[in-house]
């Protein structure tokens, strides 16, 4: 691994910040509801609360979901992903 290879890993529950900071990022694109689900100006009036119980449910040792970072050498985030786990033939996540 080089300096400038990302670390790739869970968030922490306690990274509600830098959870909201990366999603509102994401949001700024002009085609990320399509991708999202959701606009920035739905999320970003979204409270504290909110953001505090999204990393929490997709935090290091969740199992219904997790969150990963792509995290630079600074310490910067620099990408995420967000990986559900549902059964087989259990109805998922958005209902399908």
């Amino acid at each position: 691994m080089t300096l400038m290879d990302p670390v790739i890993r869970s968030i922490r529950a306690d990274e509600w910040p830098a959870v909201k900071e990366l999603r509102l990022a994401g949001l700024r694109d002009p085609v990320a509801h399509l991708a999202f689900l959701e606009t920035y100006e739905e999320a970003v009036v979204k409270p504290d609360s909110f953001w505090r119980e999204r990393a929490a449910g997709a935090a290091e040792g969740v199992l219904e979901r997790q969150q990963f970072v792509a995290e630079g050498a600074d310490g910067r985030w620099v990408g995420c992903v967000v990986v559900l786990v549902e059964e087989a033939g259990a109805e998922g996540t958005f209902g399908g």
